[in-house]
């Protein structure tokens, strides 16, 4: 089995940049394009950087048919700083390629997107695979 980590790295969720750069909310999407079911993990994470601390305060987990999609929200208000991470665990050892997508947006409290909280496949860190 293949797992493969995808990260948002830490994001800033400071008040003092206004209410409407602040994300109240997290909106996730997984894509999955390939030929078979794949199962996939969202984790949340705050982090208080100048206490070197980082706690995980939400697991979602799900199962993708092909050629499906699947949206989740998560709550990342209370947070001056987050990371949101994607496991994405796939029975085959070969490369994902472009079979799994992953976008996250931040809305604000208006459920507006907040442009610096926007995170398309591309801009994910690849933490592992394994």
């Amino acid at each position: 089995m293949a797992i493969h980590v995808y990260s948002t790295g830490p994001v800033e969720n400071h008040q003092c940049f206004g209410k409407k750069y602040a994300a109240k909310t997290a909106s996730i999407l997984v894509l999955n394009n390939s030929r078979r079911t794949i199962k996939f993990q969202v984790r949340t994470y705050g982090i208080k950087p100048n206490a070197n601390w980082k706690k995980m305060y939400e697991v979602l987990s799900f199962t993708l048919k092909p050629h499906s999609k699947q949206s989740t929200f998560t709550d990342v208000s209370r947070f001056a700083v987050y990371e949101i991470q994607v496991v994405v665990h796939d029975k085959q050892r070969r490369g994902l390629k472009n079979d799994v997508l992953i976008s996250i947006f931040g809305k604000n409290a208006a459920d507006r997107f907040v442009a610096s909280h926007r995170f398309v496949h591309s801009e994910l860190t690849r933490l592992q695979s394994i």
